[in-house]
């Protein structure tokens, strides 16, 4: 069940007659948890099965922890967790690494790739249970008494498939309070609604065709055609997550339940370390609070700082997905965070002697201009389906010989290009002000209409999944 399909839409709709309807917390609270039964269903009763046993397991574990507050307990919950999204998510990778290791030593074993379907959003949902049972140690938050309350703090479907990651100290208050009908809130979460819904399917969906076009072929492409692709790929897994997350929160803002914001314009970063504050900041404080810091952080000099930054990227590259691929796009993005911390040391004395507002001028537009290059660049190991392929385009990108041909993309890639340069900046303010009081209902209902006419106009036609739920 899709964000922008009309079962989607139906369901919502449904579960909020009847959440407003009703007067009673408790019969709120299962209303919800129904919707989000019936929700993640529609996409595999049998995963919800075992959602369902995770959190069970979840639960109790949370209970032992608080009750005896033992560090082994904790680590046995966190082993167990990873161990049930390797299994799902890394069996694959791992028989083939095991393959090719012993290939090279001469030895030729068979090995077939087993049949694993990917539950839907079990690396979200892992990353929350570890949150959860992290914060109960640390005694940040308490262990939910109520298993109930805490199925419904895993499993609300706004954040169910791919986030926005939820910390129970930010969800679960919210859930145990009978929230009054806001109607400056209710219109917000239409509004942000109708802005995702525009994200993915005016834009997103849009681009998708091209983009697909040169990475399925990505041996045989010329210049022009990867630089373009690679370009649209960056907008494109943009717009799609930044649009699902719009969507979350709106559908979430609808019941009265604030949820994080996922995205902050992070293609006008002008430096790696605030690109990764302002993109998917969830995981992003997730690996910060959860991995990053626990590594020890900055706080054990330079040679460990950049071992931590390593790590920490490494692995949020292989979270991404079963690849080498990822591990490399997350490699670099770590190996870049380590050289710009360097360079950000080395320039100290520099800005201070010239003055940080001079120094600022000149790096702005430069920072910027880089770290948006070494990000699009790297997207190409995020998006091409092998290392073979990743190369063959760094190949063709950086070569100088090669003419660049920008006629290869049809017009409507150049029209949804310009369309987000024009609109992603108005839509992160306007979704900004969707938490305020500041814009009337009127200009509200308003908003929402011709974000939802904008959607259907630019409208590719065609329901493509979130990119995201891949992961």
């Amino acid at each position: 069940m899709l964000f922008n399909s009309l079962e989607f839409f139906l369901l919502l709709i449904i579960t909020l007659l009847l959440y407003w309807q009703s007067s009673s917390l408790y019969w709120r609270q299962n209303i919800l948890l129904i919707s989000s039964f019936i929700f993640y269903a529609s996409w595999s009763t049998p995963y919800l099965i075992l959602f369902l046993l995770l959190i069970v397991i979840a639960y109790f574990l949370g209970l032992k922890i608080s009750q005896r507050n033992q560090q082994r307990w904790l680590s046995a919950s966190v082993i167990f967790f990873l161990s049930i999204l390797a299994i799902f998510k890394y069996t694959n990778f791992g028989l083939a690494l095991i393959q090719n290791v012993v290939k090279s030593l001469g030895i030729d074993i068979p090995i077939s790739p087993l049949v694993i379907q990917l539950p839907l959003g079990i690396s979200f949902i892992v990353f929350e249970f570890i949150a959860y049972l992290v914060d109960v140690r640390r005694q940040t938050t308490s262990s939910e008494k109520s298993l109930r309350l805490f199925t419904l703090f895993i499993m609300l479907f706004p954040h169910l498939i791919a986030g926005p990651i939820c910390r129970s100290n930010q969800l679960i208050p919210q859930l145990k309070i009978k929230i009054p009908f806001n109607f400056h809130q209710f219109t917000g979460g239409i509004v942000l609604l109708m802005a995702g819904l525009l994200l993915k399917v005016g834009i997103a969906d849009g681009i998708a065709p091209f983009v697909d076009s040169v990475f399925s072929s990505s041996q045989e492409v010329e210049r022009g055609s990867i630089l373009l692709g690679t370009l649209g790929f960056g907008v494109q897994v943009f717009c799609d997550f930044w649009g699902y997350s719009t969507m979350a929160v709106g559908a979430a803002q609808l019941f009265g339940i604030d949820i994080p914001i996922n995205f902050n314009l992070p293609y006008l970063a002008t430096s790696l370390r605030e690109f990764w504050r302002r993109w998917h900041i969830t995981l992003s404080t997730w690996l910060r609070d959860y991995l990053y810091i626990p590594l020890g952080g900055s706080r054990q000099g330079n040679w460990q700082t950049a071992r931590n930054l390593m790590i920490t990227m490494g692995l949020c590259g292989l979270w991404h997905g079963a690849g080498i691929n990822f591990i490399i796009w997350g490699l670099l993005h770590g190996f870049y965070l380590v050289l710009e911390r360097g360079c950000i040391h080395l320039f100290k004395p520099i800005k201070k002697s010239f003055g940080g507002k001079a120094i600022g001028l000149i790096w702005v537009p430069f920072g910027w201009l880089i770290t948006i290059g070494f990000v699009s660049v790297t997207w190409i190991f995020f998006r091409a389906k092998t290392i073979e392929d990743s190369f063959s385009m760094l190949g063709t990108l950086f070569n100088p010989t090669s003419a660049i041909d920008l006629k290869s993309a049809p017009t409507s890639f150049y029209i949804l290009l310009l369309a987000f340069i024009c609109l992603h900046i108005p839509l992160s303010k306007l979704i900004d002000l969707m938490q305020t009081d500041k814009i009337s209902i009127n200009w509200r209902i308003v908003a929402a209409g011709w974000l939802l006419v904008l959607s259907i106009v630019m409208s590719a036609g065609e329901s493509v999944q979130f990119i995201y739920f891949e992961f």
